[in-house]
């Protein structure tokens, strides 16, 4: 499951991972977050992986993000942020994004919260 939640303070979507993640988690979320595209012109994603296993290989993983694409063009642009303590996650997510570059979607990988919520807030 991936929970979807407003910070306000630093106006940013945030994605907590709770549990074992599945392919249709994804999509949920991706969906609740296309949602914010009137509040939000610039998209702040900050996702917060801690030993929560994703249970789907790379390769699909690629496929969703593909489809994302169309949603994550709604914004402006797209600052996302992946917080892990799990190597394996951490490896797989850089895999990911070496995949998925654009010019308006960034995205980095941090181990704490803080320094991801440092980059995201920054210009």
């Amino acid at each position: 499951m991936i929970k979807v939640t407003i910070e306000e303070e630093n106006k940013l979507v945030v994605w907590t991972h709770i549990d074992e993640i599945i392919e249709e988690d994804l999509h949920q979320a991706i969906d609740e977050t296309k949602e914010y595209k009137e509040r939000f012109s610039n998209l702040r994603l900050l996702e917060l992986n801690y030993q929560v296993p994703i249970n789907f290989g790379i390769k699909k993983t690629l496929e969703i993000l593909t489809s994302a694409k169309q949603y994550f063009h709604l914004f402006d642009s797209v600052k996302h942020a992946f917080v892990s303590d799990k190597p394996k996650n951490i490896a797989a997510f850089i895999m990911i994004i070496t995949s998925y570059i654009s010019k308006k979607h960034k995205t980095q990988v941090f181990t704490t919260k803080k320094a991801a919520i440092d980059w995201l807030i920054s210009e």
